[in-house]
């Protein structure tokens, strides 16, 4: 059975209903649903993900979708070791492929 794709539309719902803690945490989460809102309505979310180079951002959407606070510290340590930007987010994407975030983002809705 093929996995259905996701859009930048069900990627800024569920975003929406992430909890965002502290001031980083809201400013983090309406960056995201900003970049989303910019970007074409029929874009694939994964697409997104693979061009996003947001590291706080990113790093906040995978600790807010319930990746262990393990992993989440690792590749933030790890993406901080590099000096470029894009090298950082791959970084990121390597620790949080977007098969591992979708899958903590819909839990339990057959993806």
């Amino acid at each position: 059975m093929r996995r259905r794709t996701i859009r930048l539309a069900e990627l800024e719902a569920r975003i929406k209903r992430l909890p965002a803690k502290s001031a980083q945490d809201r400013k983090s989460k309406e960056a995201l649903l900003g970049w989303l809102q910019a970007n074409p309505r029929s874009r694939k979310a994964g697409e997104w993900w693979d061009r996003l180079q947001a590291i706080p951002e990113m790093l906040w959407l995978a600790s807010a979708a319930g990746e262990t606070p393990a992993r989440v510290r690792v590749a933030r340590q790890a993406a901080e070791s590099e000096w470029y930007v894009s090298t950082r987010a791959k970084i990121v994407r390597e620790f949080v492929p977007w098969v591992v975030l979708v899958e903590l983002l819909f839990k339990g809705e057959g993806r």
